[in-house]
């Protein structure tokens, strides 16, 4: 999956959408200090396909370990990259479905909020693409 992901993102530069999309996986995968004290200076700092290796590898290891290898071992090999980038969107949503039901202030039964949230965390992102 790192593979596919790094040979689709080879010429892919910081300033396309898609890079700038996926750029914030960099950072999830740095220590909370770290980016608080130079998170601002990779894109400068960083090779650019240091950058690209990176976003492939924090990519390949969140799907990978939040949906398991067996749904790799299922994608057709020539769209595993395109289908990692929409699992990465749908995940986006996903999280802000989470953030937002977590902070509602609407009636929410206290054991039906629970249930809805336990759905959204363990369906997430494979379950809305319909695709795997």
């Amino acid at each position: 999956m790192t593979d596919a992901i790094t040979d689709a993102l080879e010429n892919v530069q910081p300033e396309d959408p898609l890079f700038k999309e996926l750029f914030p996986l960099i950072k999830e995968g740095l220590p909370a200090k770290m980016v608080e004290i130079g998170g601002d200076r990779i894109g400068k700092n960083f090779p650019v396909q240091y950058q690209r290796n990176a976003i492939a590898s924090a990519l390949a290891s969140k799907l990978v370990y939040k949906e398991g290898i067996h749904l790799v071992e299922i994608q057709p090999a020539d769209q595993i990259a395109d289908r990692a980038f929409q699992y990465y969107r749908q995940d986006q949503k996903i999280q802000q479905l989470l953030a937002e039901i977590k902070n509602s202030n609407e009636p929410l039964k206290a054991e039906n909020k629970a249930v809805i949230l336990d759905i959204l965390s363990r369906g997430g992102a494979r379950a809305s693409l319909n695709i795997f």
